[in-house]
């Protein structure tokens, strides 16, 4: 467990510094923050997120980041981006991660809460997309410009053949996201769910141009496996 959580928030850090880069760089129009300290301001991110991803006990890099992440979305409302509530609750783990190992404190019941937004974000998702006709049509698929690691689409895809494969993708997800809870809530079917969400991620990830909300995901299914999950060997 130690392991995976010094790896997971290894990931994490590496996520913040290209996203800083991205937000400056290339989304400047985004950027409504301290006027000429801007740049000061997001270096200093940068410094926090390298810090936050080479020191797994520090208790004040995720707390610093959490309170970027919660400037930044109260000075631009139009950047708003729903993974960034993944990314403070991860950091929030962090934190209390850091704390329980410096004090001794148990942290059992914080991963439990974990586990359990993993399935309540998706059921909520899920139960979202059953009421969008334009999402199980597969419309809103088709307006997701596929243009990932293998494919290259830059415009919406109106042919009617793709757009019932689109529908069949939807409705797969949904299922899949609407059973996300009930199946996390129960030990023998926690792994099953888990892999299939995982390989759902995996798919946008290499096929579509929000792979970067897959990554951050990718990186949430991480930090909630527990090794404990797999089949145990029987003793010869």
């Amino acid at each position: 467990m130690q392991l995976k959580n010094t790896l997971v928030r290894a990931a994490l850090g590496l996520y913040f510094i290209q996203l800083f880069f991205q937000i400056y760089i290339l989304k400047p129009n985004l950027i409504l923050t301290f006027g000429p300290l801007d740049a000061a301001f997001f270096a200093f991110a940068v410094a926090v997120s390298v810090y936050f991803a080479v020191s797994p006990h520090s208790i004040v890099a995720p707390i610093l980041l959490w309170c970027w992440i919660f400037v930044f979305d109260r000075m631009n409302p139009l950047a708003k981006e729903i993974y960034f509530d993944y990314m403070g609750w991860m950091l929030i783990y962090f934190a209390v991660h850091a704390i329980a190992e410096k004090y001794r404190i148990g942290e059992e019941l914080f991963y439990r809460v974990a586990i359990l937004t993993f399935g309540t974000s998706y059921t909520a998702s899920g139960l979202l997309k059953c009421l969008s006709s334009e999402w199980l049509n597969g419309r809103i698929l088709s307006f997701v410009r596929l243009q990932g690691f293998f494919l290259s689409w830059t415009e919406p895809v109106v042919n009617a053949a793709i757009l019932v494969e689109f529908s069949w993708v939807a409705r797969i997800t949904t299922c899949l996201e609407v059973l996300a809870l009930p199946m996390v809530m129960f030990p023998p079917t926690r792994l099953a769910i888990w892999i299939l969400l995982t390989i759902m991620q995996i798919g946008l990830l290499l096929t579509t141009s929000i792979n970067h909300i897959s990554a951050l995901m990718l990186i949430f299914h991480a930090l909630c496996f527990d090794p404990a999950w797999l089949p145990r060997r029987a003793k010869a």
